[in-house]
């Protein structure tokens, strides 16, 4: 019972640190922000935390991978100031 609970309350700091970081990356492109955001979201495993790196499905590999690709770059946008980078995931975004 209190591993559910325990559970659940991953699944919702993690929802609620990716719902963020991905609003600072889209919507006010703050890169740093969103790199540490998403990075603290990963601590919170949405998955089963039992289950062995090994063991999980792929899809949950993908997902976790890629969203460690997305922090490393955004931290190294933030960190090296690539304005190219930048402008290009904003443009993007908000194209016309």
């Amino acid at each position: 019972m209190k591993e559910q609970k325990s559970r659940k309350i991953n699944v919702i700091l993690y929802s609620g640190f990716v719902t963020i970081g991905l609003y600072q990356l889209i919507f006010k492109q703050e890169m740093g922000e969103a790199a540490m955001n998403l990075g603290i979201a990963l601590a919170f495993d949405p998955f089963s935390p039992d289950v062995p790196w090994k063991d999980r499905k792929k899809w949950q590999k993908m997902a976790l991978i890629a969203q460690l690709i997305l922090v490393f770059y955004c931290f190294a946008a933030e960190v090296f100031h690539i304005n190219d980078l930048t402008v290009g995931f904003s443009d993007g975004f908000h194209s016309q």
